[in-house]
């Protein structure tokens, strides 16, 4: 497991990589004859053992090699394996991000915020500040109205703004 544990030396302390980073990491430190040696290890370790971190440290060699089929299904390995942990489902995030899936990456989000947080980090208060819900009540006489200026005008110049990445009207 030598080669398998050089992705571990390189992505370890990492927790919060974009693919982008898992793409230099294999362009400058590692060749694909490697990662592919790495990912044949990993897979055999994967088999023995049930392990959330052999499962994202095989999501990560798979995004080194720009394959995120595999990269999201092993992510996933490893939530259902520790469901509660945080770094996995940021991982998560940041790749339908780069991928730009937004409902994905939104629905990554808000699995994040549903999680008992028992020390408070930095990245679930960005988190939270990216999740932003408005209720309204209004008058029936004026709901077909409002519900045409909110879809026609004020949804779209709250969009162009460059600030949110989805919207949702209820």
């Amino acid at each position: 497991f030598k080669l398998a544990d050089s992705v571990f030396k390189l992505t370890n302390g990492h927790a919060l990589m974009t693919p982008l980073y898992h793409s230099s990491i294999g362009k400058h430190f590692l060749n694909l004859s490697e990662i592919d040696s790495a990912i044949f290890e990993l897979n055999i370790a994967s088999k023995i053992i049930k392990n959330d971190g052999i499962e994202t440290l095989l999501g990560d060699a798979y995004l080194i090699k720009k394959d995120t089929t595999n990269g999201i299904k092993h992510y996933e390995n490893a939530i259902f394996l520790v469901p509660k942990k945080f770094s996995t489902r940021k991982r998560l995030c940041d790749l339908y991000q780069y991928m730009n899936d937004f409902r994905k990456e939104k629905f990554w989000l808000i699995s994040i915020l549903d999680l008992p947080e028992k020390i408070p980090s930095r990245y679930t208060k960005k988190i939270k500040m990216i999740v932003y819900n408005v209720t309204v009540n209004i008058d029936f006489e004026v709901e077909k109205e409002w519900v045409n200026w909110m879809k026609g005008e004020h949804i779209p110049e709250v969009m162009a703004t460059g600030c949110f990445i989805a919207s949702r009207l209820t």
